[in-house]
């Protein structure tokens, strides 16, 4: 809708005699106030439409658009595994009055990571710089709504220490006399569990002798519960056991760098079947 009021020369001359009559304090009183009505309502009833004399007087253009209102940035905060590229929709949580379509526009550097604009100014990318660091990082962006306003927000993020996984029993280089061997273990940095519980958190991989472990009964070589379990029989000599952690993302990536552990011991003797 256009906010440009087009008054006749006409309609100029009626106001102006409509305001010297409203002045006069005389019997004309009510013909001032009807003549000031009919500018009035014409006025109003044209704010977006030519209004015409009739006989081809000069038009004048009145902006009557509303004052345009400045876009509201809120700040946002980011979490997640060290040595990870953060795409960040910062647009998500900012607004603008006029409904105006947003984009960033600015943006500064962080201490720990390179950041910048992506996709025409609808998304921001933060890469950690070289050697990555721990901490918290921050960065500020500048929206605009394409009239003029404009607004500027605080992006804060929190690198979490990566994720780590430690093989507590058995030792390393310890004997085990039976042939079956109890494995325990902890995790750091991520939620261990299986992906349908929790998307972000992590579950390991089971290798036996550079091999992918599965149990007697043929059962997946993934790790998803948080307690020691049991791998064997195995045949009298040495055995290396590894866990690797990976994403409960839908990926089932392992992260990077790789968060491992292996522990070698040695069987001395197999139990009868």
């Amino acid at each position: 809708m256009s906010h440009l009021l087009r008054i006749s020369g006409f309609l100029l001359l009626a106001l102006a005699f409509a305001t010297h009559l409203s002045g006069c304090g005389s019997d004309d009183d009510n013909k001032s106030a009807t003549v000031g009505s009919q500018v009035d309502t014409a006025a109003a009833s044209a704010s977006d439409a030519a209004v015409s004399d009739g006989v081809g007087g000069d038009v004048v253009e009145v902006d009557t658009a509303p004052p345009n209102q400045p876009p509201i940035a809120t700040d946002d905060l980011e979490s997640g595994p060290l040595g990870s590229d953060f795409i960040i929709f910062v647009l998500d949580n900012d607004s603008d009055p006029d409904e105006d379509v947003l984009k960033v526009t600015k943006v500064t550097q962080g201490q720990l990571g390179v950041v910048s604009i992506n996709n025409g100014g609808y998304s921001i990318t933060w890469s950690p710089l070289q050697p990555v660091k721990t901490g918290v990082d921050s960065f500020t962006y500048t929206i605009n709504d394409g009239r003029g306003g404009t607004d500027t927000a605080t992006v804060t993020i929190k690198l979490d220490p990566p994720p780590a996984i430690e093989i507590t029993s058995p030792e390393e280089d310890s004997k085990a006399g039976t042939g079956a061997v109890t494995i325990s273990f902890k995790v750091t940095g991520c939620n261990f569990t299986g992906p349908s519980s929790d998307n972000k958190g992590c579950h390991a991989h089971k290798f036996l002798d550079g091999k992918e472990y599965k149990d007697a009964q043929g059962k997946g070589f993934g790790q998803y519960q948080y307690k020691p379990f049991s791998i064997g029989k195995l045949a009298p000599g040495p055995h290396r056991f590894k866990l690797v952690l990976h994403k409960n993302d839908g990926t089932d990536a392992a992260f990077e760098p790789e968060a491992s552990d292996e522990v070698k011991f040695e069987v001395t003797e197999t139990t009868a079947p």
